[in-house]
């Protein structure tokens, strides 16, 4: 039985590439000789952007959840805070990188790039 997993490529991907910050630190990356120190400094600062929008987002779903009032006839109780948990930052981290959501991460990498 052959499983498909063509639709979730760009997950498995990003789950690969989780450790791409450390890899710039360690200097690891492929092409690295190629590379210029400016533009490891670039990629350095556009990873901690993204980072950044995905820790602020974060947040932002943890607040909107606690305005959601909690009881009802099944409580999860500590297992659903933790799955919630999960599901938000995991949503955080994905929602960091599409068009819509990835605004905060460009103006904190241009206010960055600025300060240099």
């Amino acid at each position: 039985m052959k499983i498909d997993l063509s639709m979730d490529q760009g997950y498995y991907r990003s789950l690969l590439n989780n450790n791409e910050l450390e890899k710039l630190k360690a200097g690891t990356v492929k092409n690295n000789n190629a590379k210029s120190h400016d533009e490891l400094e670039d990629e350095k600062i556009k990873l901690l952007a993204s980072e950044f929008s995905s820790i602020f987002m974060n947040q932002m779903f943890k607040a909107m959840r606690s305005t959601i009032p909690e009881g009802g006839l099944i409580d999860g109780g500590f297992a659903e805070e933790v799955f919630t948990d999960m599901l938000d930052s995991e949503i955080s981290k994905l929602g960091a990188g599409q068009d819509g959501f990835n605004t905060i991460g460009r103006l904190l990498y241009q206010q960055l790039k600025r300060k240099e």
